[in-house]
């Protein structure tokens, strides 16, 4: 029995794998996906949009055009100060939306190539443009900003950067929380498989529980239940101190966040105020990066933090989970009472509905 360490650090028996998950390949030949884009007035370009949705289980993937620079424009459904790239990073359940600017007519490949080690596979599709006086696209070289493994190709290459991302019109956060919750991921129950949001696998423990939209409970916080009151605001501190672990894309239900601050190294703090006594230049108050979900940050050799916050505006029953699904199903979830004292009042159908 060949036993390694592959999952999470806990021991693995490759031997009960089955050989044709890895060692058996039958070759497919698949169709090419072409977007045909003409020349619709007499301008000498024409703007394209494109809506990019990272709709992935385990995969992080780089999305490029070649030779053609990318302005996104708007992230997860809101528009942002637009940002010119070459290539962006997509992690599960991102959604960007850009416009790209066509001048001459080519057929210009799209590449998709996913960035884990785990299974390095690319895709690629060709965005075919028209003009008026070339009435076919001919043949364009255009050189690629990515390889087949998502990697830039020189130090040219502009990848989106979340840092510098600005909420257009700008949209102030909260400068001070009204409650913090420290919440440390990773795995549990001393098997690979079995993951939680704060040493508590969800799934398997909330099976048999009421639902919480029906009958919630105003003063319960344990390590599967957040609950809060309307109009707070709500500091999330997400802490990786095992490793090595991958990055945790950790999406909210119900409200978009604001990442206010990330760092390598221990969050030895209570609150974010605390920790921007010590460390002021690892947060930003001003114009941080809004959205659905934010990934933790890689921890190959040592554990990492990042810091968001929300502002309780939508109360009701919501989820805050792993967007690994293999994650979410191992248990690394939280069901939040958001906005408590002014949860929605279910209807009576909905209550007795099977009873």
């Amino acid at each position: 029995m060949a036993v390694i360490a592959v999952a999470g650090g806990y021991e693995t028996d490759i031997s009960a794998i089955p050989d044709e998950l890895f060692d058996i390949c039958n070759p497919t030949k698949g169709s090419k996906e072409v977007v045909e884009v003409k020349q619709s007035c007499d301008k000498d370009e024409t703007w394209v949009a494109f809506e990019i949705v990272g709709a992935y289980t385990t995969m992080t993937a780089t999305f490029s055009i070649d030779g053609l620079p990318m302005w996104v424009y708007a992230v997860d459904g809101e528009y942002i100060e637009p940002q010119m790239v070459h290539a962006i990073s997509v992690i599960n359940g991102d959604r960007y939306a850009v416009l790209v600017k066509l001048t001459e007519a080519g057929d210009y490949t799209i590449r998709h190539a996913a960035t884990l080690p785990i299974q390095l596979i690319s895709g690629e599709a060709t965005l075919s443009y028209k003009t008026k006086k070339d009435g076919s696209p001919g043949n364009n070289t255009a050189a690629p900003y990515v390889n087949d493994a998502g990697i830039a190709v020189s130090t040219d290459v502009v990848f989106f950067n979340q840092t510098l991302q600005k909420p257009y019109p700008p949209y102030p956060v909260g400068q001070k929380a009204d409650k913090t919750y420290i919440l440390t991921l990773g795995n549990t129950d001393g098997v690979g498989y079995m993951w939680a949001m704060n040493g508590t696998a969800e799934p398997m423990a909330l099976d048999s529980s009421e639902p919480v939209l029906f009958k919630p409970q105003p003063d319960l916080v344990n390590n599967l239940t957040i609950t809060t009151q309307n109009n707070t605001w709500i500091d999330f501190v997400f802490r990786v101190e095992t490793f090595p672990q991958p990055a945790h894309p950790i999406h909210k239900h119900g409200n978009k966040m604001w990442q206010i601050g990330s760092g390598h190294g221990f969050f030895n703090w209570t609150s974010v105020e605390e920790a921007m006594q010590e460390i002021p230049e690892s947060f930003n108050l001003v114009d941080p990066p809004r959205r659905d979900g934010f990934a933790t940050l890689d921890s190959p050799r040592g554990p990492t933090w990042i810091a968001v916050r929300y502002h309780v505006t939508n109360p009701g029953a919501w989820f805050l989970h792993c967007h690994i699904s293999t994650h979410l199903q191992g248990g690394m979830a939280l069901v939040i009472q958001d906005g408590v004292d002014q949860f929605p009042e279910v209807p009576e159908e909905y209550l007795s509905y099977g009873a």
